[in-house]
């Protein structure tokens, strides 16, 4: 948990403290979806979808039981449901947990609410169909793509080796929990949509882009 920072006047009083956003909402999608809520209003109907369909969001997990795995999973589900089995808190520890957890379903709602006002799970619910359609032919790495939100990307810090090591994510890590954190930006769920996402930006990037995860997740963090 971060430390709370003290906000000061220019004439050196102490004006109010402040703390981490992520006490409310761990995402910074809520924070996002207001802001785009105020360009809307602010811009003509033809101008937003004109900025809309530029937008690209880029969603960051590093909490290793989120259940959302992709942006398709975003899309395709109505609603994360934690895979970890339940337990038996005790009446002292049980409020706690339940602000813990009632932040990280704030966190999935705010997502959901955000991908749902900028239009981008329609979008890529209207793309499947097509999709389907260029399946047909093998090894057609353009229909793999149509088959993700093409504006909204997902990465999550879910490894395997994240599971195992089960980091503490608080304002200090140690540095076997940050090496474990940047090998696994190299793997399995956060390597497939960093692939695409950089493939969005650089289409022409694929294979320097796939070979220099290879070797990130090879070596030691930083």
């Amino acid at each position: 948990m971060s430390p709370g920072g003290d906000i000061q006047t220019t004439f050196g009083e102490h004006f109010d403290s402040a703390v981490d956003g992520g006490y409310i909402e761990n995402s910074g999608a809520l924070g996002l979806a207001a802001l785009m809520r105020s360009v809307k209003a602010s811009l003509p109907d033809d101008q937003w979808e004109k900025l809309r369909s530029r937008l690209i969001v880029v969603f960051i997990a590093n909490d290793p039981s989120e259940p959302v795995r992709s942006a398709k999973e975003l899309c395709s589900t109505s609603g994360a449901i934690d895979p970890h089995p339940r337990k038996l808190w005790g009446e002292a520890v049980t409020p706690a947990i339940g602000l813990f957890n009632a932040r990280s379903g704030r966190a999935d709602t705010s997502r959901r609410a955000l991908a749902r006002d900028l239009g981008f799970c329609d979008i890529y619910r209207k793309a499947q169909p097509q999709a389907a359609g260029n399946a047909n032919s093998a090894g057609n790495a353009k229909s793999e793509q149509e088959k993700m939100p093409p504006q909204m990307f997902f990465i999550s810090m879910s490894a395997p080796m994240v599971q195992e090591t089960n980091p503490v994510m608080s304002w200090y890590m140690t540095p076997h929990a940050r090496e474990v954190m940047w090998r696994a930006v190299a793997t399995e769920p956060a390597s497939s949509e960093l692939l695409r996402l950089i493939h969005k930006l650089s289409p022409d990037q694929d294979d320097q882009s796939r070979s220099g995860l290879q070797a990130y997740g090879a070596v030691s963090a930083p």
